[in-house]
Order: structure tokens, then C-alpha cells, then sequence
């Protein structure tokens, strides 16, 4: 009796070691480790914002610094909002993805990885921008909140370790004070810097995308810019009415292409097999449309 007890015990610890590394397994293939980007944009949100580029392919790196007492485009039809602000429009909304969009939107790139301080604060400008503020270390990816898993925590940690601020080239926002408002010009960086922040894979599959929208073109243009500022080629934009549901749809006889794979990622829609008639792939908005809206 005693000998089968044994047995028993055994036999649950090596099941349950198997299903803990099945599941540790299946974690690991979908982190960055196995699925390295050719470009990461990193957000460090707080006192002294800034923005990280690294360059997994060529080796370039940039940083932007933004002042809290900067203006902004929010999505989701907040319009103008200071920098400063932004964790209390996300405590108010109860959204913490309001900080992705935003300056995916600003930079017209995707913006996938957010680091924000746990205690929600309003921060103001003191009049300078640090410009050597150290960076973020393995430790910061996981003392702080984000939006960013166990194992690509590591694996941005190392990406920085060994770095110093002197590896990346600065950035500077441009801005225009607009009825005493201090507001960044996203049009303007997007033409300066156009071909920055694109993604070499995207570009090599050719991949082109009809956008659809609802009811609001303007908000399907700025995603427009935020999806070719990738290296993705959108050749239309058209509304359709019905629908709720965004997706992302594919002619595929194997596997999804990688361009369709992070436009559903990114945008957190269904991939599904379809039969685009203008183009490769489409992308239609549905609910995601309220998110993503911006006024001009």
C-alpha cells in the first residue's frame, strides 16, 4: 500500500512538472526570444518621458524625450490632453491602453511595449528635459506596471543591459504653442522621420491593406499613417456600415503572413481566412473604431 501511495505521488509531481513546462514552453515560443522584431518601440512613461527605438537589425537606436507639459492627440476622442496627465485619464477610464495608442499614434508606428509608474500622479514640467536619464534596467521592466509578459520582461531587460544613453541618437519632438498650449506636431515628425521606426520583414513580404472603416475617415487615416509608418503599404481605405467585429482577413493556403499576424496583435483583432479583392489583407475597424478615434 504504502509502495503504490508512492507510486501515486510520484507520478502527480512528474505530471505536474510536465504541464508546468508544456505551459512555461508555449510562453517562451510566443515571447520575443522566438519572435524577434526588427524594430521595439519601448515607452517609459513618467516624470521624464521618454520613448526607446532599438534596432534589432541595424543596430540603430533612438530615443525621444517628451515634456509632460506637452500636448497630445488621445485616441478614443479625448482630443488635446497634456503628457503630464495621462495616468489619470487612464485611472478615470479604466483603460490602461490609452498610453499605446497615444503615441502610436504620435509617432505613427507601433508602440507595443509600456513601463508607467504604480501610483497614479499628475507630473508637471520643471522647465528642462533630462536628457541623459539612465536606462531603464531588468529591474525597472519588472518593478514597474506595463502592459509587457514574464518572458519578453527579460528579454527587453537584456536588451538594454550593456547599452548606454550615448547609444541612442536623440530625437526631438517638434511643437507649436496653439492658444497657449504647448502642442506636439504629429504631421510634421511623421514627414521628418518617415522610415524610422518600419519593420524590414513587413517590407519584404509586400504585403497591401485595405482599411475599412465605419463612420469616421479621419481616424482611419491616422491609422493609416500609424500602419505604413511600419513599412505596411495601405493602397485603400473604405467604409463599410455593417459589422461590429474588427478582424483581420487573409487569403492563406499555409500559414498567416507575418504583416497579418501583428496587425492582429496589435490591434487585438480575430485573424480569419477570407478573400480580399483589392488587396492581401484587410483590416476592418468594427468596435475598435470608438478606440482608435482622433480628432483632427
Amino acid at each position: 500500500m504504502k509502495g503504490n501511495k508512492r507510486l501515486n505521488y510520484i507520478l502527480i509531481y512528474i505530471l505536474t512538472c510536465l504541464i508546468v513546462l508544456i505551459f512555461v514552453g508555449r510562453k517562451v515560443s510566443k515571447s520575443l526570444f522566438f519572435n524577434p522584431k526588427d524594430r521595439i518601440q519601448v515607452l517609459v512613461y513618467g516624470q521624464y518621458t521618454r520613448l526607446y527605438s532599438i534596432g534589432n537589425s541595424d543596430g540603430v537606436h533612438y530615443v525621444i524625450p517628451f515634456d509632460s507639459d506637452t500636448k497630445l492627440k488621445v485616441p478614443g476622442g479625448y482630443g488635446l490632453y497634456r503628457i503630464g496627465g495621462l495616468l489619470k485619464l487612464i485611472d478615470l477610464k479604466k483603460d490602461k491602453e490609452i498610453l499605446k495608442r497615444t503615441f502610436s499614434v504620435g509617432i505613427s508606428s507601433y508602440v507595443s511595449y509600456i513601463l508607467y509608474p504604480r501610483k497614479s500622479t499628475i507630473y508637471y514640467s520643471n522647465n528642462k528635459v533630462e536628457r541623459n536619464q539612465g536606462l531603464p534596467s531588468l529591474f525597472t521592466f519588472f518593478w514597474e506596471q506595463s502592459n509587457i509578459s514574464f518572458f519578453d520582461k527579460i528579454y527587453l531587460g537584456l536588451r538594454f543591459l550593456g547599452k548606454k544613453p550615448s547609444d541612442f541618437t536623440e530625437i526631438d519632438i517638434k511643437t507649436q504653442i496653439i492658444n497657449e498650449d504647448k502642442v506636439f506636431l504629429d504631421a510634421v515628425f511623421s514627414k521628418m522621420f518617415i522610415g524610422y521606426f518600419y519593420q524590414r520583414k513587413f517590407r519584404d513580404e509586400q504585403k497591401s491593406i485595405q482599411l475599412l472603416f465605419q463612420n469616421n475617415y479621419q481616424t482611419a487615416v491616422f491609422l493609416s499613417n500609424l500602419i505604413e509608418g511600419n513599412g505596411i503599404r495601405v493602397n485603400d481605405i473604405s467604409q463599410k456600415k455593417d459589422g461590429d467585429n474588427c478582424e483581420v482577413i487573409e487569403s492563406t493556403q499555409n500559414h498567416f503572413s507575418e504583416t497579418a499576424l501583428s496587425l492582429s496583435q496589435f490591434f487585438n483583432c480575430p485573424l480569419k481566412q477570407g478573400e480580399p479583392e483589392i488587396s492581401d489583407i484587410i483590416l476592418y475597424l468594427g468596435e475598435i473604431e470608438k478606440k482608435w478615434e482622433v480628432n483632427k
